[in-house]
């Protein structure tokens, strides 16, 4: 795998910070690597809707990231590998009928012949290993107070047996109980040359490059950086919302309400409704036309 033009990409959620529930959008991150090093990577952000975890339609910022990788390699790259965050179990049947549908999409207007490796990385889930207990000389168990060491894999009796799914510990837990990460490859359209063990491998080293620590981290660096990229979108979104209910009054929730009744106080400006398209186009722009998002695309906050 390691042979071929492949890149890497990171796609990940974070939610407003916006009080007002009716009005508080989620935002996307997405992150590709640009060569083989994985040491430049480039950033796209979204506005989806609130708490929504399926993303629309995300063909053009994957075609953007692409253009970026053909850019830098003066090629578009043979295998693409993408790693999805924010989505729950239940929800994974519904990336087959969206992100995937999309990606695909992305491949055909570019008239790209690109492999596809989906994986969903999953955080939220209660499986937790520990180390196996020891006998003293007695025979009495010894249970082992240390966590499970980094680079811990499951892919089997407790996984899903018709899935391709396992779980990774790439960290080492300095305090609590270590979390293992949930990994599911719900598409390898390159079984033949690259297969789960090559995916792990993968994990694996992605977690170590993370430019923020030394040590390894929970999950790949992509996700982090996407993260990093939506929580900033996040932040300059909600100064665009506050900037824009201060002089459209009239828009928003409550915005006839002022003083205790409306519980903002006498004449505070309301928030804007996201199901307004007009406040859902003037956040966009002025995401968009942030110099950060506007000018390099390279991620400057890692």
């Amino acid at each position: 795998m390691l042979h071929r033009y492949f890149m890497v990409i990171g796609i990940s959620l974070s939610h407003g910070q916006t009080k007002d529930e009716d009005c508080k959008p989620s935002y996307a991150g997405f992150v590709g690597s640009t060569d083989d090093t994985f040491r430049s990577w480039v950033s796209e952000v979204m506005v989806t809707e609130a708490n929504d975890a399926v993303l629309p339609q995300i063909t053009e910022k994957i075609k953007n990231l692409l253009h970026a990788y053909r850019a830098s390699c003066g090629r578009f790259p043979e295998l693409l590998i993408v790693y999805r965050d924010g989505v729950t179990r239940t929800q994974e049947g519904e990336l087959n009928r969206n992100d995937l549908r999309c990606i695909r999409e992305a491949f055909r207007q570019l008239n790209a012949q690109i492999e596809l490796v989906f994986v969903v990385v999953n955080k939220m889930h209660r499986t937790r290993f520990f180390q196996k207990p020891t006998k003293n000389a007695m025979g009495a168990p010894v249970y082992s107070r240390d966590n499970i060491p980094p680079g811990l894999i499951v892919d089997d009796q407790i996984v899903d047996p018709y899935g391709d799914d396992f779980y990774l510990a790439s960290h080492r837990g300095l305090l609590g109980t270590s979390r293992p990460i949930r990994y599911n490859i719900l598409v390898n359209e390159d079984s033949k040359q690259t297969d789960a063990d090559d995916v792990q491998g993968l994990t694996m080293a992605l977690c170590y490059i993370y430019q923020r620590c030394t040590l390894g981290v929970s999950i790949p660096a992509p996700l982090y950086y996407a993260n990093l990229a939506a929580a900033r979108c996040a932040v300059l979104a909600d100064s665009v919302i506050r900037h824009t209910a201060a002089s459209n009054p009239g828009r928003g929730q409550g915005g006839a309400r002022g003083g205790r009744g409306g519980g903002r106080g006498r004449g505070a400006p309301a928030a804007p409704v996201m199901a307004d398209p007009v406040m859902r186009q003037a956040i966009t722009q002025g995401i968009v036309q942030h110099p950060f998002l506007k000018e390099n695309q390279r991620l400057s906050f890692i």
